[in-house]
């Protein structure tokens, strides 16, 4: 990575803890204000006084029928501070704070839209203030076996690696973001991928020190790039199909699983990229079938 962007990288992150931490202080400051208690100035069945707090023990219902409009509008006029259009809050144990929920089984509706317009903002801001314990800052989830429990979408991308669909970090031990899958050989924990000519999942470490890793793996590691082909025995090689677009950069690796019969070893592999297969070659004949494991490296 170049120096131009290892400090734009350093900016990013800098400006979003700056405007994380302020967006957290802003809803402290706003349930602050909620958690003075105020006297009730209205009750069921009384007009909702502005500036006051309105104590009921049923729910205020607005239904709006006119389309592309709202049907309850809270907006905060000051151009400064830390203000906010509207808050819900909840003290239950299992309470929910605020509820979105569209009701219509069809379409592309969304049970909650957060919008920011500021060219350093965020869209939605979750934040579980805790110190301790196991908790999440934000949780999606979907009942649909082909849904997507959080996504995150980019629809103009940068060629300065400024623009992330999903972007997660940490300080301290631990890892910025996890994937986990718990239900068979067939889950995945984390899928990168790409159409086109762009890249599934990029490791990348900058740091020219001799512990700095930019990927790691702890277990047993598939290429579907990677195989095994057979040298039948009295011949001297066999041609391998990869299943993959070979050129004249791509690297293949081999070595021989079993001995083809006394001093013959294997010479050299001869690639085709026009046809998109290679050859292993070996000094002789072999006088058994000799296995072989090979590896393309684009």
């Amino acid at each position: 990575m170049s120096d131009a962007s290892s400090v734009a990288g350093s900016g990013l992150r800098t400006r979003r803890a700056l405007l994380f931490g302020g967006l957290t202080a802003a809803a402290g400051v706003v349930a602050e204000a909620v958690a003075r208690a105020r006297p009730a100035s209205a009750a069921d069945g009384d007009p909702v006084l502005l500036g006051a707090e309105n104590d009921a023990t049923s729910a205020t219902e607005v239904k709006m029928s006119a389309e592309n409009t709202f049907a309850f509008i809270g907006e905060a006029t000051a151009l400064t501070g830390l203000g906010a259009g509207m808050m819900g809050s909840s003290r239950a144990a299992d309470g929910t704070g605020l509820f979105g929920f569209a009701d219509h089984d069809s379409g592309s509706n969304n049970g909650l839209i957060a919008h920011s317009r500021s060219t350093s903002g965020v869209g939605a801001l979750a934040h579980a203030s805790a110190a301790s314990g196991q908790t999440i800052g934000l949780d999606g989830r979907v009942d649909s076996p082909e849904g997507i429990g959080v996504r995150g979408r980019v629809t103009e991308g940068s060629s300065e690696f400024d623009s992330y669909g999903v972007f997660g970090t940490i300080v301290g031990r631990g890892a910025g973001v996890r994937g986990e899958a718990r239900w068979d050989q067939t889950s995945i924990g984390v899928l990168g991928e790409s159409s086109g000519v762009g890249t599934g999942i990029v490791a990348r470490n900058p740091d020219e020190e001799p512990e700095a890793t930019a990927l790691r793996v702890e277990g047993q590691v598939r290429f579907s790039t990677a195989g095994f082909a057979t040298i039948p025995k009295g011949t001297d090689r066999v041609t391998v199909d990869p299943g993959i677009t070979l050129t004249n950069a791509s690297k293949i690796l081999c070595t021989l699983q079993s001995g083809p019969g006394g001093t013959t070893t294997l010479q050299r592999i001869a690639k085709n990229a026009v046809g998109d297969v290679f050859t292993i070659i070996l000094t002789g004949r072999a006088t058994a079938a000799t296995r072989a494991a090979w590896f393309v490296i684009a």
